[in-house]
């Protein structure tokens, strides 16, 4: 939507770059706290995007922008995908919150680094399976 398009654009003109994806997770984790899940939703696909733009650059633009950045965006994703999954879910998005739930599920288990992200992705996939099967 416009604002986030605003709301990126003012952080890439006078901020760290590297702080974006944190920028727009908190801003979605709060409305999901809100009840506010279809947007919530689409600020965690703005969020993923600019963590796409940001893994495109260098790893050594990466690194001097923040050292760990590349490493801190690795164990973002699956926090960020899972709370995409349960927003898409409760906004009633089923069929796009199981395709989001399959690459979480991918990801979480290409790395023994994602270990720690495993039983929650499961755990949404269930609830996402059920909640399918629950729907006409």
């Amino acid at each position: 939507g416009k604002y986030m398009g605003s709301f990126q654009q003012m952080v890439l003109d006078n901020g760290d770059k590297g702080a974006l994806p944190m920028l727009c997770f908190s801003v979605a984790l709060l409305l999901e706290e809100l009840s506010q899940y279809r947007p919530a939703q689409r600020v965690l696909m703005e969020t993923l995007r600019a963590m796409e733009n940001l893994m495109l650059m260098h790893p050594t633009v990466l690194h001097n922008m923040q050292p760990n950045l590349a490493r801190q965006l690795f164990l973002l994703r699956p926090k960020v995908l899972l709370h995409l999954c349960v927003c898409l879910r409760r906004a009633g998005f089923l069929s796009r919150a199981m395709h989001f739930s399959l690459i979480a599920l991918d990801l979480v288990n290409s790395s023994p680094l994602l270990k720690w992200a495993r039983a929650d992705v499961n755990l949404e996939a269930g609830r996402l399976a059920s909640a399918m099967g629950n729907s006409p």
